[in-house]
């Protein structure tokens, strides 16, 4: 099942049961009016995709967004929307609840990470 997805954040960190991996924020495209469909600025639906940090993947992504710091990046400019069609048969899942959320947060693991 393929899930269109707007990219709003990523950063790079070290898992200790994945190793190196690449995080992004994202928002599901749903449906926000009758008949309409978009994406949800705030974080009330957000989740979370991981990739190992040299997959392809997540080098083209990061490719697209402009560098916040050595470890973290964003849209270029307020705006700017990245879409990003992910295949969800190529993760699994995990569910984590996150204070700053006030709820479980869906965490797409890609399968490589593994």
């Amino acid at each position: 099942m393929t899930r269109l997805y707007l990219i709003k954040f990523a950063w790079k960190c070290n898992h200790e049961d994945y190793g190196e991996i690449v995080s992004f924020i994202v928002s599901p495209k749903i449906n926000t009016y009758a008949n309409v469909y978009g994406y949800s600025l705030s974080k009330d639906n957000d989740e979370v995709i991981r990739f190992p940090a040299n997959h392809p993947r997540a080098l083209s992504l990061i490719s697209k967004l402009s560098r916040v710091n050595t470890t973290q990046w964003a849209p270029p400019t307020f705006g700017d929307y990245i879409e990003e069609e992910f295949n969800l048969e190529d993760f699994f899942d995990e569910y984590y609840y996150k204070e700053n959320y006030g709820r479980d947060v869906t965490f797409h693991t890609a399968l490589e990470c593994c």
